[in-house]
């Protein structure tokens, strides 16, 4: 079995599957691939990807960045940070979801966890739809993605800069503080195949 097709349900595989084919695409410039923040870790998740990330894909645009949010569903037992940094500090440890294994939600409470000796058990969905089910309906207790311009939740701990004063849609939730962690931006950019690039500065 491949490296790819053994990882096919953690979402960095998923991506990585969809970019194989991309490197692979004639450069007839109708070939594009938009990408997320996983792109940046699939070499060091997914040994022997079938493309070099750095060489194969040449970037094209970056489309846009957001803050990771970590959230909970209405009336959660989590009201506060505060509340989820004593759970994660408890013997029972705090559980969250993710839309994947190696997806940056996942990295980021590993990081977050690891630098503030707090214990918090993964659980990684197949994708965002599935997580903001259970989510919403409760199944989960926390749930971490990123926070576009135009969303809301009840967010519990943001990572990442402030928002930008070009920006109409504010957080309506207040910051209930900050655990360091380094920081963690969702991206999405748009990539195609380097031959395209190389034909198109030849011509």
């Amino acid at each position: 079995m491949t490296p790819l097709a053994s990882l096919a349900q953690a979402w960095p595989a998923k991506q990585a599957i969809k970019l194989a084919a991309v490197a692979a695409a004639a450069p007839h410039g109708y070939t594009f691939a938009v990408v997320f923040d996983s792109h940046g870790v699939n070499p060091s998740l997914i040994p022997g990807l079938p493309f070099d990330s750095k060489k194969d894909l040449s970037p094209v645009v970056l489309i846009g960045t957001a803050p990771m949010v970590l959230g909970t569903p209405a009336g959660s037992e989590f009201k506060t940070l505060a509340d989820v940094v004593a759970a994660a500090r408890s013997p029972k440890g705090a559980s969250y979801g993710t839309i994947g294994s190696g997806s940056l939600g996942h990295l980021a409470m590993a990081m977050l966890g690891k630098g503030n000796g707090l214990d918090f058990q993964h659980i990684p969905y197949k994708g965002g739809g599935p997580l903001m089910n259970d989510a919403v309906a409760g199944h989960v207790p926390l749930a971490i993605g990123p926070r576009w311009p135009a969303c809301s939740s009840s967010a519990r701990w943001t990572s990442g800069a402030r928002w930008s004063k070009t920006t109409t849609a504010r957080p309506t939730e207040p910051r209930l503080g900050r655990v360091p962690a380094g920081p963690c931006r969702a991206q999405a950019s748009g990539v195609m195949p380097s031959a395209t690039r190389k034909r198109a500065t030849m011509l």
